[in-house]
């Protein structure tokens, strides 16, 4: 996962990306982005149709939003 969003981080150095990815797919990014341990259980989680904005910018990942569900609140 690191190695693929990188890949489209420097393939797309000024664009806007959209992606769509499992829960598991996007914690490693976060673990990555954190320096969490992949053996350790994240003090988050991720949630079903949530919303989470990364930047990559000067070398340097970035979490902008994690798991927002606001979108999902009208639903209930």
């Amino acid at each position: 996962m690191v190695a693929q969003m990188q890949a489209w981080a420097d393939q797309h150095a000024e664009a806007t990306i959209l992606g769509v990815g499992h829960g598991t797919a996007i914690d490693l990014l976060v673990r990555h982005i954190l320096g969490l341990d992949v053996r350790q259980a994240p003090p988050y989680r991720i949630a079903n149709a949530s919303i989470n904005i990364f930047r990559y910018q000067d070398k340097q990942w970035e979490i902008v939003t994690l798991n927002d569900i606001g979108h999902l609140i009208s639903l209930a």
